[in-house]
């Protein structure tokens, strides 16, 4: 038997995890993040947590439950008022 490594490299196997890199993201700076919400459809709300080049989360459900998720984000709230045709700041009391 040789000593040798085998020539090839085992693409099947799962990764040695001691030398996996972490997979985390680290949140960014409040400033630099938004969550912006918007009505689709009947009753669906459409929220997405906006970095400052990619969405780094979204979610759809009712109202209460959108709100919920978007206030769980260290970022400002931002909702799409139709009275206002505009984005407005989510208030403490929604």
């Amino acid at each position: 038997m040789s000593e040798f490594p085998p020539r090839y490299q085992d693409y099947l196997s799962p990764p040695d995890v001691e030398s996996a890199e972490p997979e985390h993201r680290v949140s960014p700076p409040f400033e630099e993040t938004v969550v912006i919400m918007k009505l689709r459809g009947q009753e669906v709300w459409h929220a997405v947590w906006q970095g400052e080049h990619d969405a780094l989360g979204e979610y759809d459900g009712t109202r209460e439950e959108a709100i919920r998720w978007a206030r769980t984000k260290p970022c400002r709230c931002l909702i799409f008022s139709e009275e206002a045709s505009n984005w407005v700041p989510l208030n403490s009391d929604d």
